[in-house]
């Protein structure tokens, strides 16, 4: 709704429905009423309260884009993520003598260290950051940068999140990461799955942030310059270039085994995942170079886009 609510022509918002109730009318007191029932009816796993906080925000912001007067203000709403992310003490759901407070007035969702903080560890349901990021995207609009400490904390968790894998065979015999399910206390399945910097809410965002995951430390293009000294001895000496070259082997495998399980969700249509991989890498490094000299907007926007328009045709 946010993003389309530009192209919605003001006579369709107001168009009226069966009866004297406009389309703009139902449809925010849809989100109304979705806003308010969320907020009520919190869930104190990490996870959870991400998924109910995230759909609170995102229908406050359908009504700024709809109906500004029924929206709350931004810092009021807002602070519902900052909880679920940890950011603030999670205060539990709200009632008519304010928060309810299960967990008193300092219990964080997530640790120092940024893993979630239930029970214990969580493995499955601790990979969270494909969910955090779709919050983060809900706080901007397109092209724009969204709530900077939001996304420190995304990065925060995942780099936390990094020491739950470990290296074992994938179902195809390729070596890969898994992830550490066997002390996680809501997990049921070993080993657990393939998983790399991220498992994100779908199988596609995870193409994206494994393409993207160099620009990480490719700030600026003077640091790219430095790497590429480097290549050029990967490149010439032979011991060298067989670690390289080994890599470069499992970075193709990852981004075919991504590929084959967007296939398998239904986010791609089928095709040679093995040539897609392999041109997936070459973008990865090639974009990287292009905005080195190009040198226009973030290199992580640069790089994803390019890996955007290449998976577009394969779209459903």
């Amino acid at each position: 709704m946010r993003l389309l609510a530009k192209a919605i022509a003001p006579a369709i918002l107001d168009a009226k429905l069966d009866g004297d109730k406009t389309r703009r009318a139902a449809w925010s007191g849809m989100f109304v009423a979705s806003r308010d029932w969320m907020r009520t009816h919190r869930r104190w796993y990490t996870n959870q309260t991400l998924f109910v906080d995230m759909n609170l925000y995102r229908s406050h912001r359908a009504l700024v884009a709809i109906n500004p007067p029924q929206a709350w203000p931004e810092e009021q709403t807002r602070h519902y993520l900052y909880e679920a992310f940890g950011l603030s003490p999670w205060l539990g759901a709200d009632t008519p003598n304010g928060p309810e407070k299960p967990w008193g007035a300092s219990y964080f969702q997530i640790t120092d260290k940024g893993l979630s903080r239930e029970l214990g560890y969580v493995g499955g349901y601790g990979e969270i950051l494909g969910e955090m990021v779709d919050a983060y995207d809900a706080t901007h609009e397109p092209g724009q940068e969204g709530d900077p400490k939001l996304k420190a904390q995304i990065a925060k968790l995942q780099r936390a999140r990094l020491y739950f894998r470990y290296p074992m065979a994938d179902e195809d015999g390729f070596r890969a990461m898994r992830l550490e399910t066997g002390v996680g206390w809501r997990d049921t399945h070993f080993p657990g799955g393939v998983t790399y910097a991220q498992r994100t809410s779908t199988d596609e965002t995870a193409i994206y942030a494994a393409a993207t995951a160099m620009t990480e430390h490719m700030g600026t293009p003077e640091e790219l310059a430095n790497s590429l000294a480097f290549l050029q001895i990967d490149i010439s000496d032979p011991d060298c270039h067989a670690h390289t070259l080994e890599m470069s082997k499992k970075h193709v495998a990852g981004y075919r085994a991504l590929l084959k399980d967007a296939i398998a969700a239904g986010e791609l249509e089928p095709h040679d995942t093995l040539r897609m991989a392999r041109a997936i890498n070459a973008i990865a490094g090639g974009s990287l170079i292009a905005w080195a000299i190009f040198r226009e907007g973030t290199a992580e926007r640069w790089v994803r886009r390019d890996v955007e328009t290449l998976l577009a045709p394969y779209r459903p």
